[in-house]
């Protein structure tokens, strides 16, 4: 099976929504890189963001897991992108290297 690669996204309306443990029922390895990590956990535990906690108890409990992209030159091509951010471009390198899927949404300009 292939292992699911989560952007910063997905994971916060799945939190807003209060569904995130649904992810335990996938089978699959559950990945999202440290930058995500960092967005969603750190900077959202200083801003008292409810879903930061839930994301981080995914994370204390191995469902999810944190994975750097060993490729940082094709992170670097990816971001010359402007549209795309530097957790985007870890999570599409992650899923090049894993042979996994996505789970990630591009926001429109300005958003």
């Amino acid at each position: 099976m292939k292992p699911l690669i989560f952007d910063a996204t997905p994971l916060i309306y799945l939190g807003k929504i209060n569904v995130i443990e649904k992810i335990t029922h996938f089978t699959e390895e559950k990945y999202t890189p440290e930058s995500v990590y960092q967005k969603l956990v750190v900077e959202g535990k200083k801003s008292g963001n409810p879903e930061a906690f839930l994301i981080e108890n995914l994370l204390d409990t191995g469902i999810l897991k944190i994975k750097t992209p060993a490729d940082d030159r094709y992170v670097a091509h990816l971001k010359e992108n402007p549209r795309i951010h530097r957790g985007d471009a870890e999570v599409l390198a992650l899923a090049l290297e894993l042979d996994g899927i996505t789970l990630w949404m591009m926001k429109k300009p300005g958003e």
